[in-house]
């Protein structure tokens, strides 16, 4: 525990990196959230929480609702994500929230893009290698 801030700061470079995004910290709230957990599934799983997040932060901050639900609801069941098929949930994940925004955006990828804050290639990419077709 005693690395675990210098593990989410390297983390959050690493996404800053690979989602063009310019995400500072977790909001102090969701911070202590991610502090709370028990962290059954150790740093792969910390590094799969905080990508979740940077799929569904639109600003700055983490926020809380960007965190999974079994980090804010505690006392639910636990997933171990080192589970092929917790990695397959992440996915789908991902593509649902990717479909829904191009939905929502009437399928314009460039809207859907400054949406996710993410380049319109790396969306292409994301809906290419999710099996998205418009």
């Amino acid at each position: 525990m005693d690395d675990f801030p210098l593990l989410v700061n390297h983390f959050i470079e690493s996404f800053n990196k690979k989602f063009n995004k310019h995400i500072k910290q977790f909001s102090s709230s969701a911070y202590d959230l991610v502090m709370d957990y028990n962290w059954p599934g150790n740093i792969r799983e910390l590094e799969n929480v905080i990508e979740h997040c940077f799929v569904l932060c639109n600003g700055d901050i983490i926020q809380v609702e960007c965190l999974p639900k079994r980090l804010r609801e505690p006392g639910k069941k636990t997933i171990v994500l080192n589970n092929p098929d917790v990695q397959k949930g992440f996915k789908e994940t991902e593509k649902e929230l990717i479909i829904s925004v191009l939905k929502k955006n009437n399928y314009s990828r460039a809207e859907a893009a400054k949406e996710l804050n993410i380049n319109p290639s790396t969306l292409w990419r994301k809906m290419k290698k999710l099996g998205i077709e418009l």
